[in-house]
């Protein structure tokens, strides 16, 4: 099969906006939850066991602003701001002890090497409960460990300001600690900090780096990681569950995995690219139709013989015969592709018909601002 990264490439730049507010606003929205919440405990106006899962949820949560600034999601292209990407994430990282710097030099590895020996991020290889219970846990409280720290930005070679940047950020977590204790406040950064932090960071480095990789033997493009299709699964992994799309393309912001998904959906189907349910290698247990958009008897009428765009994805094949039909083109089209001037050639599989079972795929095209027409549908029977 042909390669079909520039058509992807494309697709993630359209996906990459200069500024990705919503991530800004997610970075700057948990520290105030985590304010209020703690704050709501201290003087009693909320239970502390409420306020514990909510500071778990927000410590969860942190690493997904973080990561996107590891990979410049942030503001990806305007150079006066891509400050901003170091700002957020060093702000996200400093409640869960992570260091940006340090993060991303070893983040980038992980994209390079993933699942090879070189994987800095051994600690998501192995079984679910080695991986839950041992290593997870030992990687966690290496966080705080200035040794660990040391030899790890030694190992990546960071440069002199990154250093100076890690070590302060360090300094800071562990000089905010130890001034609440020796202030008499041991219990409450324990209760409303550390713990949470503990329980939110386990989940996040399981769900982050156990479920999308496991069983980690698999290397190259559309294998090396998945997406996971079951009910619930954007909102609780707040969309790592498509980690497949931010390898694959790591400048998309997280909020726009899904949408990027959805137009790529049968690109990585033709490539054999891992799309699964909740446990590894387990089937899918939900879908999602993108955007519809109606095609009219009169415009599905209008065929369109030219070539299809050099930007078409791949369409399904069958062993079936295939012969052009017009019939089933008054349908609902499942996706709907962006105008990028040119002309835009789409994909759709329509469900099998009541009446015969027939499954059809449509190809639909639009040149410009005009809108789509059909110039091909298909039914895998073979039927008129």
């Amino acid at each position: 099969m042909e390669s079909t990264i520039k058509f992807e490439a494309e697709v993630g730049r359209r996906h990459s906006p200069d500024i990705a507010w919503p991530t800004i606003i997610l970075a700057l929205g948990l520290p105030t939850l985590w304010a209020v919440s703690t704050w709501a405990a201290l003087t009693s106006k909320a239970p502390l066991l409420a306020a514990m899962a909510v500071n778990t949820w927000v410590l969860y949560a942190y690493y997904t602003p973080l990561h996107d600034a590891s990979h410049g999601a942030i503001v990806p292209r305007r150079k006066s701001l891509r400050w901003l990407n170091v700002f957020i994430g060093m702000i996200s990282g400093l409640p869960i002890f992570m260091y940006h710097y340090h993060h991303r030099r070893s983040h980038m590895m992980h994209h390079i090497k993933t699942n090879e020996p070189e994987d800095p991020d051994t600690f998501a290889m192995g079984t679910f409960w080695e991986v839950s219970l041992i290593k997870t846990p030992w990687s966690l409280i290496n966080q705080l460990n200035p040794v660990k720290l040391y030899q790890g930005c030694a190992s990546l070679n960071l440069k002199p300001h990154e250093h100076l940047w890690t070590w302060a950020q360090y300094l800071l977590t562990v000089a905010l600690l130890a001034g609440l204790v020796a202030a008499g406040y041991g219990r409450e950064p324990l209760l409303l900090w550390l713990i949470p932090w503990f329980i939110g960071e386990m989940v996040m480095e399981v769900t982050f780096g156990w479920f999308p990789y496991h069983d980690s033997t698999e290397t190259g493009r559309y294998r090396d990681t998945r997406t996971a299709l079951f009910p619930g699964a954007d909102i609780l992994f707040l969309y790592q569950n498509h980690h497949l799309i931010h390898h694959m393309l790591p400048a998309v912001p997280f909020y726009l995995y899904r949408a990027v998904f959805d137009e790529l959906h049968p690109i990585l189907e033709a490539h054999g690219a891992r799309i699964e349910g909740f446990w590894p290698y387990s089937k899918p247990t939900a879908t999602r139709a993108g955007p519809r958009l109606l095609l009219t008897p009169s415009a599905a009428a209008r065929y369109c013989a030219s070539a299809p765009s050099t930007h078409a994805p791949p369409r399904r094949t069958s062993t079936a015969p295939w012969r052009c039909s017009p019939r089933l083109a008054s349908g609902w089209l499942h996706r709907k592709s962006h105008t990028l001037g040119c002309c835009w050639v789409m994909q759709w599989m329509a469900p099998p018909a009541p009446a015969t079972g027939a499954a059809w795929t449509v190809t639909a095209r639009r040149s410009g601002n005009r809108a789509w027409m059909v110039s091909r549908a298909v039914s895998s029977l073979g039927t008129p």
